[in-house]
């Protein structure tokens, strides 16, 4: 049984959920199962030809669901004990998994939820970036490769800042506006 179920529901993104598999893979903590639930009329061409055993894609071809309704069926078929919802246009810095894991385990909590609010993920970059020299140049390839494709995604516009930030050197910096929040989130995805 893997350590974490991560949950994707979506709809009529394949660029978005093939681009969400970078993310996936890179995670830091790699005893994990993916199950994502795509309702498009037409499968995503990228997972016909995926060979990841921990990659698991269903396409329900019939009538659309409710997010709600496929986060439920995703977790119906999750057989790790802890569940991650993964987003198909959100950023989760490598070290996510392992982070909410470290939570759950140091909290001895049934839930947690890591976020930009709290700053997690960033945190958890920042912090190595100031600790492990070559960790600049690898976020400022992921910042590259990665995150404009998430146009969506306020943590992506918050990564990228921080990473040219980070780059820029131990400058004085002047405060940042934070960034507008994502448009509208639908409850078909």
């Amino acid at each position: 049984m893997p350590a974490v179920s991560i949950i994707t529901p979506t709809y009529g993104r394949p660029g978005l959920i093939a681009r969400q598999h970078a993310i996936v893979a890179a995670q830091t903590l790699t005893d994990f199962e993916w199950l994502i639930l795509d309702d498009s009329p037409a499968p995503s061409p990228y997972f016909a030809t995926l060979d990841d055993s921990r990659v698991h894609y269903h396409h329900h071809p019939g009538e659309r669901m409710l997010v709600s309704a496929k986060r439920n069926w995703l977790c119906e078929r999750a057989t790790a004990s802890v569940i991650a919802q993964f987003d198909d246009d959100d950023y989760y810095a490598p070290p996510y998994l392992a982070t909410m894991l470290g939570r759950l385990e140091a909290e001895g909590t049934d839930l947690v939820k890591l976020s930009q609010g709290d700053g997690a993920a960033i945190g958890e970059a920042l912090y190595r970036v100031l600790t492990e020299p070559d960790q600049a140049q690898r976020m400022r390839a992921e910042a590259t490769l990665i995150a404009p494709s998430l146009r969506w995604s306020a943590v992506a516009d918050r990564y990228r800042a921080l990473a040219a930030d980070l780059l820029a050197g131990p400058t004085s910096r002047p405060a940042r506006a934070q960034p507008d929040a994502p448009t509208t989130a639908s409850e078909t995805r």
